[in-house]
């Protein structure tokens, strides 16, 4: 199935290891949502073996469907956490989207509390589509510096 649209979030925790979550279709709601196939990049990390992974993740987008009626994340099941927040604690996350129009856009996030986590808009990137796997990572490490997570 050829999509128009795909999206992936990478998350980056307190050690600097990686994980990447491809996206697929929620039966329930429709739209994209993180589903249980997952690309980790060990720290230290070169911009080769993240750029590797960031296209694995983009092939494996909707490989899988993900039922939205289900109260356990793709996050938590691939970490063997049991709730979301805790999941994610202490994780930063980035958002890369890529557009078959557009091209990719990377957007880094604010975790803040009690409300998650908070797009960056103004601080996107695009880059166009015929951009290198090794620009891509590049710019996925610009935007985890720009992201925080708020106390």
């Amino acid at each position: 199935m050829n999509h128009e649209y795909k999206l992936i979030s990478v998350y980056a925790d307190i050690n600097g290891d990686i994980l990447i979550l491809s996206c697929g279709t929620d039966t329930k709601w429709g739209g994209p949502i993180e589903i249980e196939v997952a690309q980790r990049v060990n720290f230290p990390i070169s911009v080769e073996e993240l750029g590797e992974k960031i296209q694995l993740a983009f092939d494996h987008c909707y490989s899988k469907e993900y039922d939205g009626s289900s109260k356990v994340t793709a996050i938590e099941k691939i970490l063997g956490i049991k709730g979301y927040s805790k999941a994610v604690k202490n994780k930063k996350l980035v958002l890369v989207d890529w557009d078959i129009d557009e091209g990719y856009t990377v957007t880094p996030t604010e975790k803040i509390p009690r409300r998650g986590y908070v797009h960056l808009i103004e601080l996107a990137k695009k880059l166009p589509l015929d951009c290198s796997k090794n620009r891509l990572a590049e710019a996925v490490i610009e935007a985890f510096h720009l992201s925080k997570i708020v106390r």
